[in-house]
């Protein structure tokens, strides 16, 4: 193993209490989990003196956001690591060992983390990043409280929805993944995170939570996945004259887009227009699928967009429609609601919890395949017979992402965490 001993930082406060942060993944602008990663260590060190472990391969992304300066009163100290230089090329160039690696990284890691706090002592060590409980971690090693998470993966895509539009390969991937999730659990019973309840352990969505729950580990639920309100919503949206639904996601069949589309074929809604947004290796059978239903003439497929081009397409669409059958976050929907734009979602993962009665539906993911379909062409259906209840559940989405998922709130909510398990 090798540390490689080297750290970054911007002016650490005197008196400030010290957090360990663990964050395999954190690098600003490249992805969901390393966003996660490198949001946490921003937020939290308004208040604390934070200290990230993080991989080497990180540095360069990390030192970069930290020239461009950050704001007045962080403090924020960074630790690179990362194994013998011959494991990391071998795990570079085959990316199924990043797993393997990531569990020896997280028990190597634990030299620095001891030598840190030998040097000057923690209060607190907190997990962040990656948001997954399949792992074990060890910082309970350091005698410290930890806060394990928010970490997800034990959801699972109900299994009456995997006929139609998948292949076996694909049922069969999930029925391994199925496995993998119930051993995990096993695992993380045999490799607790915390030491006698010190601490607690955060689900990112309900089924995640019932885990813990089944376990009598410390828990709440917390949404792992954040994101900035940069304003508040100037006006209430104003419904379209035909109403227009949207779709931001990849082509896979558990994103579901072969629900939407014969959802809106079912649905029937005069003069309705689609916009897809997204590309993958079902984009060639969606195509013919819409032809076959008779909706091709009512869909825009835009192809796949850059993130940053979202922002448009949001504002100048009603509803947005994402019946993904796995989501452990739901950036999208989060995006949508921010612009005041209803979700239509299935009751499954991170979009059970953001999706809420009033700022769009929730659909029954239970049943088979057509019952299903025949639910999400009423909420399409809904929204048209009353245009009025599209600008309300908009206005609801907002309020619920500015109190519940913008940043800044998150961050407080976590502070009261770091407070209520350093003081038990």
């Amino acid at each position: 193993m090798n540390d490689l001993d080297a750290s970054e930082s911007v002016a650490p406060e005197q008196g400030r209490p010290r957090i360990l942060m663990s964050a395999f993944a954190c690098e600003p602008g490249r992805g969901s989990e390393q966003e996660v990663g490198w949001r946490w260590a921003l937020e939290m060190s308004r208040w604390f003196d934070v200290t990230v472990i993080t991989q080497t391969r990180n540095r360069p992304g990390i030192e970069r956001e930290l020239n461009k300066g950050l704001p007045d009163g962080r403090s924020l100290q960074f630790e690179y690591f990362q194994l013998a230089e011959p494991i990391y090329r071998m795990k570079s160039r085959f990316d199924s060992l990043t797993w393997p690696y990531y569990a020896i990284w997280q028990w190597a890691m634990l030299r620095t983390a001891r030598r840190l706090h030998t040097e000057k002592p923690f209060v607190l060590a907190h997990h962040v990043t990656f948001v997954s409980f399949r792992i074990p971690i060890w910082l309970k090693k350091l005698g410290l409280p930890v806060v394990f998470g928010p970490v997800g993966g034990a959801d699972k895509a109900p299994f009456n929805l995997l006929g139609r539009g998948f292949g076996l390969g694909i049922r069969c991937k999930e029925i391994v993944r199925n496995v993998m999730t119930d051993i995990g659990a096993v695992v993380i019973r045999l490799f607790p995170p915390l030491a006698k309840r010190q601490g607690i352990c955060l689900g990112a969505t309900p089924s995640m939570a019932k885990i813990f729950q089944r376990l009598n580990f410390p828990h709440d639920l917390f949404p792992a996945i954040g994101i900035d309100l940069a304003a508040q919503l100037e006006d209430s949206p104003t419904p379209s004259e035909k109403i227009k639904y949207l779709f931001v996601g990849r082509f896979h069949p558990l994103k579901g887009t072969h629900l939407l589309l014969e959802a809106f074929a079912c649905a029937k809604v005069d003069g309705a227009q689609l916009t897809v947004v997204g590309g993958g290796a079902d984009e060639d059978r969606l195509l013919k699928l819409a032809d076959q239903l008779g909706i091709a003439k009512q869909i825009t497929w835009t192809g796949k967009l850059p993130r940053k081009n979202l922002l448009s397409y949001y504002q100048n669409h009603d509803v947005l429609i994402v019946p993904s059958l796995y989501e452990s976050g739901g950036l999208v929907a989060l995006e949508a609601m921010a612009q005041g734009v209803p979700a239509i979602v299935l009751d499954v993962g991170g979009h059970s919890v953001s999706v809420t009665d009033g700022c769009g539906v929730k659909v029954s993911p239970e049943g088979d395949v057509d019952q299903v379909i025949r639910r999400l062409a009423e909420a399409m259906r809904d929204y048209t017979d009353d245009p009025g209840r599209i600008a309300a559940d908009g206005q609801r989405a907002y309020d619920r992402i500015a109190n519940e998922y913008d940043w800044s709130h998150k961050a407080l909510r976590m502070k009261d965490i770091y407070a209520q398990v350093t003081t038990h």
